[in-house]
């Protein structure tokens, strides 16, 4: 029961609220005096203000007026205006001497024209504001007639109006929240987009730093390859010549005691070519090993050189970024000393790798350096071998001469 007893009171007070509404005065300069000027740019003028209700000699006025559905002055009003804000835009002293308490009277067409810029009205050009500055508001009234006609009565707020108002009001927020969420949906829009574009950025900058990781994995087992395959080949060979020299020696020495005692022209041609052969093959082994050793070298020279200009490479942009950090220090910025702080931090990793990859190239170019030294070691031993492998099949090869600095050890 207490609802629907609610639901009447409610309703009848909602329709007293429209009668009351309905029976608001109209707007009239009765309801307005003369009163001190309140503007910065009327000093010591005069102006029509809201009166007291014991000083207005309108039967009713109150702070809110209806206001007349020909009035055009003030366009941002809908149906009701502040009375105050009437007195001053559409009323002046009704008597030239302008002193305070004095009646008010509507303005003429000629005094709107030239009226003051509040609400939504006109603006005056800027030559009559000057006009207005200088002249006092006896000069503006003594072009009009001293008794003005009585304004119009202004027709009454209708429900309708009212009904309309309301409805009016509904629609213009129902379409200000519907462009709110637009623009509120667009911001989002724009703040996802962002964060998708950062997260594919550092999505991007691991897989790079992933790349980079993996090739120098890939480097590092490659070099670790080629060296034990060069450290085996040289052990099988080291297990393998000796045999293959022992077998060589012992057929060279079989067939020479065997063959023809005979020194007949035949017989030493083929001793010539059995000879000439026995020398390549007994060469044979360590030429190759020479040639590999070769290779070997070239390719640590060849990646010591690459790791130097890796260095070279980092170590100027270390420098750059180095430059670009002391010149975001310059601008002594919160932002500026972290941006400063983190291209800082980029030059030391720079300069890091940098020493990184040089101390691994001068260790790469000190292998080839050794391995380039062992050179001519590799062609001793294929002398030796050569000599070896036609001693075998000519025991009147004679032996090779020595190295020049065992010749010279010996003379000291």
């Amino acid at each position: 029961m207490k609802w629907p007893m609610l639901a009447m009171v409610l309703c009848h007070l909602a329709g007293q609220a429209l009668v009351l509404a309905a029976r608001r005065s109209s707007c009239s300069c009765d309801c307005c005096e003369t009163a001190a000027s309140r503007e910065q740019d009327f000093p010591g003028g005069m102006q029509c203000s809201f009166a007291q209700p014991k000083a207005t000699t309108a039967p009713r006025c109150d702070s809110l007026c209806a206001k007349h559905a020909d009035d055009n002055t003030i366009e941002s009003a809908q149906s009701f205006l502040d009375t105050e804000r009437f007195c001053f835009v559409e009323c002046v002293p009704s008597k030239e001497d302008l002193r305070a308490g004095d009646t008010c009277r509507p303005m003429s067409f000629e005094e709107k024209k030239s009226s003051r810029g509040e609400g939504n009205i006109r603006l005056p050009k800027p030559s009559a504001v000057q006009h207005l500055r200088k002249k006092s508001w006896q000069t503006v009234l003594a072009r009009e007639p001293k008794k003005p006609e009585a304004p119009k009565a202004w027709a009454s707020l209708e429900g309708s109006d009212m009904e309309k108002a309301l409805k009016d009001g509904k629609m213009a927020a129902t379409k200000a929240m519907e462009e709110a969420k637009a623009v509120q949906q667009a911001s989002y829009a724009g703040f996802s987009v962002v964060s998708k574009a950062a997260r594919a950025e550092e999505d991007a900058r691991k897989a790079a730093v992933m790349a980079m990781n993996t090739e120098e994995k890939v480097r590092k087992v490659l070099d670790m390859a080629k060296m034990e395959a060069h450290a085996e080949a040289f052990g099988v060979l080291q297990e393998v010549l000796p045999p293959m020299q022992q077998a060589a020696r012992v057929a060279a020495k079989t067939s020479a005691m065997a063959g023809p005692a005979s020194q007949s022209e035949e017989a030493q041609k083929k001793q010539v070519l059995a000879t000439s052969k026995a020398a390549a093959d007994g060469m044979k082994p360590w030429s190759d090993a020479m040639q590999n050793a070769v290779k070997v070298r070239d390719a640590y020279a060849s990646r010591g050189k690459e790791l130097a200009e890796a260095s070279l490479a980092a170590e100027r942009n270390a420098q750059y970024l180095e430059k670009e950090s002391r010149a975001w220090q310059t601008l002594q910025t919160p932002q500026a000393e972290r941006k400063a702080s983190s291209l800082h931090s980029k030059a030391q990793e720079f300069m890091a790798t940098a020493s990184e990859n040089d101390e691994r190239a001068n260790k790469y170019f000190d292998i080839a350096r050794s391995i380039d030294g062992s050179l001519p070691s590799y062609s001793q031993q294929a002398e030796q071998g050569a000599y070896h492998a036609m001693a075998m099949v000519s025991p009147d090869v004679p032996a090779p001469l020595p190295p020049l600095a065992m010749v010279q050890r010996s003379e000291r």
